[in-house]
Order: C-alpha cells, then structure tokens, then sequence
C-alpha cells in the first residue's frame, strides 16, 4: 500500500472529512488536496507521526499486536471531542 493509499485509509477511520482532518493536524487543506489527488506525496515519516497522534489521542488504534500499519477506529472513539478546549473533554 503507498502512502497515497495509506493516507486515505487514516482519514476514513478518522471519521473526519477532509477539511476537519486538514485541521486537526494543522495541514494546509490544498496540501492535503494535493496528496490525495497525487498532485505532491506525502512524507513517509509525517504519516507515521500523523497515525502515531491520532493513535495516542485514541482516535485510530493497531489492530492486535501484529506489528502492521492497519489503522482501525478505537470502539467507542471518534471525532466528538473535535474542536473541543480541553476543559471540555
């Protein structure tokens, strides 16, 4: 799977549409067009530390602990904290 794809699957398990995945991560949301589009390729590394945050925010987890990059949504998780100040969570 390239990072095109894999970028894809992330925001789908996000639950996010594309605007509110350019700003949860504080990416242009031209710059994420361009990824999608295969207009430009998103850096390996950046999508690593792209899953790694939602994955600690619990937004996306690994599956088991087969060592693979499949991201699934963590049950019960989602977007419904998005936007939200930390007092509020």
């Amino acid at each position: 799977m390239d990072t095109r794809e894999r970028l894809i699957q992330l925001k789908e398990e996000s639950g996010y549409n594309w605007k509110a995945f350019a700003a949860y991560f504080d990416v242009p949301y031209r710059t994420i067009q361009d990824w999608y589009m295969g207009k430009r390729r998103i850096p390996e590394y950046l999508l690593r530390l792209m899953y790694y945050k939602m994955q600690m925010e619990k937004i996306v987890s690994k599956d088991d602990d087969t060592g693979s990059n499949n991201m699934t949504i963590a049950k019960g998780e989602g977007n419904q904290n998005y936007g939200k100040s930390d007092e509020n969570r």
